[in-house]
């Protein structure tokens, strides 16, 4: 009898443990592990090209698979990737739009669309970041908006090492499997909106803080003002439809609608 409650009690702690890694595995397959967070986006913000960049590129002699390909208006050219087939590799633009519109797969043919991976599943993120503007000197070798810093905008000392990026919105979307078909998403978000009540919560906290004041290099409405903040997005490849002949991930193009209901840019 003791023996046979031993092995219960035994068991019993070892399904809870494969539930707890059960929990834990879904967790982080839905919100976490991702190869960009606030971290990644401070430094690409202020260390590379600030229009996109991608955690791989599939390098081949004589062709040209950049991130960049995504926002040619081009359909002959692609982002493409080889790391696990696309799944898991992300994508990160420093732009915002009323939604934004994806052409999957090679789109250059429909063989090379058929042979190739294309998105399933995606998941998108979008963050929200605070900078200065107009600092002298701030400019970065490829940096972003070349004369701008991300900061802390709740701290006098330190501003510039620590900045204040923002997790606001994530949802997950299926794209069609179809040949120059066109995947239309909306964000739920009101960007003007949003920044003007940013803007407001920012300003409240600081007044509370005892922050604005006149030997403060962030004082003054000019900071509070909208255009002050900024906004990323994210791209998580989660699964693909898989290609007939190539393990290849490829999107053609990634395009932010403007607030015209059928605009498209990418400037």
């Amino acid at each position: 009898m003791v023996y046979d409650n031993r092995i219960k009690v035994k068991e019993d702690k070892v399904m809870k443990f494969c539930f707890a890694i059960l929990f834990l595995g879904l967790f982080l397959n839905m919100y976490g592990g991702e190869k960009i967070d606030t971290k990644k986006i401070i430094y690409l913000y202020n260390k590379t090209d600030y229009t996109i960049w991608a955690t791989s590129e599939l390098k081949e002699k004589g062709y040209n698979y950049s991130a960049k390909n995504l926002i040619d208006d081009r359909l002959d050219t692609v982002w493409a990737t080889r790391v696990n087939g696309g799944v898991g590799e992300e994508v990160v633009m420093f732009r915002r739009g009323k939604g934004i519109s994806i052409i999957n797969g090679y789109s250059k043919t429909e063989d090379l669309y058929q042979k190739n991976n294309r998105v399933k599943e995606i998941n998108i993120r979008i963050y929200r970041y605070y900078y200065l503007f107009g600092i002298t000197g701030a400019t970065v070798e490829a940096g972003p908006p070349r004369e701008s810093l991300l900061v802390n905008p709740l701290r006098n000392d330190s501003a510039f090492k620590e900045p204040l990026v923002e997790f606001i919105f994530h949802t997950n979307i299926t794209l069609r499997d179809e040949y120059l078909y066109t995947n239309t998403f909306y964000f739920p978000i009101d960007f003007e909106e949003d920044e003007k009540e940013a803007a407001k919560k920012i300003r409240k906290l600081r007044l509370e803080k005892g922050l604005d004041n006149t030997n403060d290099i962030m004082s003054g409405d000019d900071y509070f003002k909208w255009h002050r903040i900024g906004y990323s997005v994210v791209f998580t490849i989660k699964s693909i439809y898989k290609g007939s002949k190539y393990n290849d991930l490829c999107i053609s193009e990634i395009w932010f609608l403007s607030e015209e209901e059928e605009g498209k840019t990418n400037k």
